[in-house]
């Protein structure tokens, strides 16, 4: 199979804002993310990544890299396998 991987350049607070408690319904199987809490979907997905083994570096920039923005972001560089 092919391999890949992808580099995203993101805020610095997608790394902490949502909580990732997994949520289940009555019979225990794993709600989809669109029927989690408010809230919760970032800290899901980021879940996710990490329990599949998806995240293959983060690499923190600092503030005022970009032009018309001063918050600090990151590339989360992130592989198919």
């Amino acid at each position: 199979e092919h391999e890949g991987r992808v580099g995203v350049i993101i805020p610095h607070g997608v790394l902490f804002r949502g909580k990732a408690p997994k949520k289940y319904d009555k019979n225990g199987n794993l709600l989809p993310l669109e029927l989690q809490e408010a809230g919760q979907q970032e800290g899901q997905i980021r879940a996710n990544l990490i329990e599949k083994n998806n995240i293959d570096a983060i690499i923190g920039l600092p503030a005022n890299i970009f032009f018309g923005t001063g918050i600090p972001t990151l590339i989360m560089v992130l592989k198919k396998k």
